[in-house]
């Protein structure tokens, strides 16, 4: 399976198809017949529509967490290591120092 950075083996790749061809990757018992009425139907259903796929993980800081960041922040650190420590984007923490933790 592919994975991490690179997209540029992905940039003209049909989406539902790669999914589909990982699903019977790990799971060979999937009919071939099945695995295309998932692909009918999800083409019916989405196609013809953009979406976003986000990358790994998402989660939520809980407030304290968004506290604890502010706090890191307002110190010596550097932006880089305040990040991953908290396990976030450099832009968050940008984003949770201009609004004061919130």
């Amino acid at each position: 399976m592919a994975h991490g950075n690179d997209s540029a083996a992905y940039d003209d790749a049909d989406i539902v198809r790669e999914i589909l061809r990982q699903v019977a990757e790990v799971a060979p018992q999937c009919s071939p017949d099945v695995m295309r009425r998932i692909e009918l139907d999800v083409r019916q259903r989405f196609g013809g529509r953009r979406w976003f796929v986000a990358k790994g993980k998402q989660t939520r800081l809980t407030p304290e967490q968004r506290r604890q960041a502010f706090v890191d922040g307002l110190g010596g650190a550097s932006t880089e290591d305040i990040a991953r420590k908290h396990g976030i984007d450099r832009s968050t923490l940008y984003r949770l120092m201009k609004r004061g933790g919130k």
